[in-house]
């Protein structure tokens, strides 16, 4: 009996050795697992071999999910959480062998209402803070996740402040300008932002909302005035604003000084003259044709297009001449451009003066002629 005992176990021995031998073989000569009824992919690639196959046992095993994965299966696979949703779907239903989170579920084919499932505990319900609903989640929400969620106000019947009090839905914030509660005078129901406002039916004047506490007020860099808001603004928008000057009568420097309005800048001619000498009220970019009053002032160059700082240079009222030992004629400025071949061998000292001589406005000399270099 003994003797028998012995064989047994050395004939046990032997056939273990040959099925650990194939196994090593196996591995070594790369065996295609895809021969086989469950082909290796994703996370089954990177398994042992001895894994799956408890005890060298390569045939009869399961080729579910559940199969391994299970409590009551030969081979411990990871089992479904305590917390999991309860469900009699096949783990691939949901899941890739590639990862346990990547998960995925087809509503398509649900029947039953949302609530069915998604109430707190077969699977994620509405959480405390959601606003007070009916149980039907697909009236907002998608499918593929909560969030963006949408809201259809078409059948609304009631008041915003119905649902939007600060208890079932957002309400106005504590900075909202003091208002009745229709909020679809300001708001459209898509968002609250951009909102719009209908100035027509108001009768008392802008301030008396626009003072800072109920509705956005003068900044505190604008320009000191009484005036009311819509002497400038319009109801559509603060900018772009205009200002009627037809009936200011001081000097434009009592306003535009710097400190009420816009005033000469640091590149502008330094002047004491008034702007409107210059500029028209309804902008500062177009500048008017400037009358030289001055007998010091050469008329001659009247059609001749010269920027102010043609002559002013130095941005300052009086000149900076060229060459100021010809003043006041011509080539206190023109001494460079006077050209001694031209003019038959005399120097510039021997006709200083131009347009006194030969450079007068005529068909043949004018000062914008081709001929002459200005």
């Amino acid at each position: 009996m003994k003797y028998f005992s012995r064989r047994i176990h050395s004939l046990l021995l032997a056939v273990i050795s040959i099925i650990f031998i194939e196994v090593v073989i196996s591995e070594e000569n790369g065996f295609d697992h895809s021969t086989t009824a469950f082909p290796l992919t994703g996370q089954h690639s990177v398994l042992s071999c001895e894994s799956c196959h408890i005890r060298g046992i390569f045939k009869g095993l399961p080729t579910t999910c559940e199969g391994c994965h299970d409590k009551f299966a030969q081979i411990g696979g990871q089992l479904k959480p305590v917390t999991h949703v309860r469900t009699s779907a096949a783990c691939d239903d949901c899941h890739t062998d590639n990862s346990w989170s990547a998960v995925r579920m087809d509503h398509s084919d649900i029947t039953q209402q949302c609530v069915s499932c998604h109430n707190g505990t077969l699977n994620t319900g509405k959480p405390v803070g959601h606003v007070a609903s009916s149980d039907n989640c697909d009236d907002c929400h998608l499918t593929i996740a909560w969030i963006p969620a949408r809201f259809d106000h078409f059948g609304i019947t009631d008041s915003c402040v119905t649902c939007h009090n600060g208890t079932i839905a957002q309400g106005k914030h504590l900075q909202h300008a003091p208002s009745d509660d229709v909020c679809d005078d300001c708001h459209s129901t898509t968002a609250w932002i951009p909102a719009k406002y209908d100035h027509s039916g108001i009768t008392d004047a802008c301030f008396s909302c626009h003072n800072g506490s109920y509705a956005t007020p003068k900044h505190a860099t604008h320009f000191t005035t009484v005036d009311t808001c819509e002497d400038c603004h319009l109801t559509s928008a603060w900018s772009p604003a205009f200002f009627d000057h037809a009936g200011v009568s001081g000097g434009c420097d009592s306003c535009h000084n710097n400190s009420n309005a816009t005033g000469i800048g640091p590149a502008h001619l330094d002047t004491t003259k008034q702007c409107d000498t210059c500029h028209y009220v309804t902008g500062w970019g177009a500048i008017k044709s400037y009358l030289h009053d001055s007998p010091n002032y050469p008329g001659e160059h009247t059609g001749v297009t010269l920027g102010c700082y043609s002559c002013h240079r130095e941005r300052t009222v009086s000149l900076g001449w060229v060459s100021s030992v010809y003043y006041p004629d011509c080539a206190a400025c023109h001494v460079n451009d006077y050209d001694n071949g031209s003019h038959e061998g005399l120097t510039v000292n021997d006709i200083p003066d131009c347009s006194g001589t030969c450079h007068k406005p005529n068909p043949q000399h004018q000062l914008f002629h081709s001929d002459w270099g200005l």
